[in-house]
């Protein structure tokens, strides 16, 4: 059975076509008003010393907590023999083209590392608006959550 993990960054509010019988659950990252969220703090030090990382840096850390929580939240009971999990994972980055030249390597990655297997589906990321000031919410310490969109047994 294959599950599908939907990252929204931000003001995305992306939902790809999937059929319905699939299962499948939203998990968020900076998206004021999320429910069941899990704050985190990755890169809460790096904006509070003045830092600003590449975007590129940026769409790494977060899908790693993408990547996490997918393999806490999809249970192995689903997986062939209980075990190895098939798991589709559609997330926004700033460059898709530089991240769809890397998919290969990293779906190998992902497999590795957890005994599953991953497709990695990437979009564009919906920008981030900028503040009444006029500075790039980038530029300031950034909350992140993740939220689960459906009950999932563990």
């Amino acid at each position: 059975m294959k599950w599908h993990v939907i990252a929204q960054v931000g003001a995305d509010d992306y939902q790809p076509d999937i059929p319905p019988q699939e299962p499948r659950f939203t998990a968020t990252i900076d998206k004021p008003g999320s429910e069941h969220s899990v704050k985190q703090q990755l890169l809460t030090g790096v904006f509070q010393e003045g830092l600003i990382p590449p975007e590129a840096a940026i769409d790494l850390i977060h899908l790693a907590s993408m990547v996490y929580t997918a393999d806490l939240r999809v249970s192995r009971d689903y997986g062939e023999e209980n075990w190895t999990r098939e798991i589709s994972l559609h997330f926004p980055v700033a460059d898709p083209d530089l991240w769809n030249a890397s998919t290969p390597i990293l779906t190998e990655l992902l497999s590795f590392l957890t005994g599953d297997e991953w497709t990695v589906v990437f979009r564009k990321k919906v920008p981030q608006k900028e503040t009444e000031a006029g500075e790039s919410p980038l530029s300031r310490p950034m909350p992140y959550a993740c939220s689960q969109a459906a009950s999932i047994p563990s």
